[in-house]
């Protein structure tokens, strides 16, 4: 008994600190309201990558906790992006500058298929970023032609100044 008392206390505290860590970084994904257009994402990657079969791009910050936070969903869209043929690219944008002054938060995401942008913004919403809980999965199983450009979010985001 004293044992599952203890496995429980510990679990909550664990919970708790994630949720505190987390918590910190809690913000709009876009607090500067950057207006973000399809096109434009859109080139910047034809700029660096082939977009002739479909990407999943990663934007993530090395000094941003809400990487961590987030890293059980982002192994999860990773898996499911490469069970739906997509190439997975992990951009630190403090060593892509072009990138950092157009991605207003991280961590973020944007897919690109059949040469159109599908999904660009937050992989959720809300402090935790848990699987099952995300946006972008929708756009990687059934491609779309109006593009979802998602700046309004509120979560576990570190703000680039973009």
């Amino acid at each position: 008994m004293k044992l599952i008392v203890a496995i429980i206390v510990w679990l909550s505290v664990l919970v708790a600190l994630l949720w505190y860590s987390g918590s910190g970084q809690l913000s709009h994904f876009s607090p500067n309201n950057t207006v973000i257009e399809s096109k434009e994402l859109v080139d910047l990657v034809k700029s660096n990558h082939p977009v002739n079969k479909p990407i999943l791009l990663h934007f993530f910050d090395q000094e941003c906790r809400c990487n961590l936070v987030a890293e059980p969903h982002i192994n999860s869209v990773k898996a499911l992006a490469q069970k739906q043929q997509f190439t997975n690219v992990y951009i630190d944008i403090n060593e892509h500058p072009k990138w950092k002054s157009r991605i207003p938060s991280t961590p973020a995401v944007l897919a690109i298929n059949n040469n159109q942008l599908q999904y660009f913004g937050p992989y959720s919403t809300g402090p935790s970023c848990l699987p099952g809980e995300g946006l972008i999965e929708p756009y990687l199983t059934t491609p779309t032609t109006k593009p979802q450009i998602l700046t309004d979010g509120f979560g576990c985001y570190c703000n680039t100044g973009a």
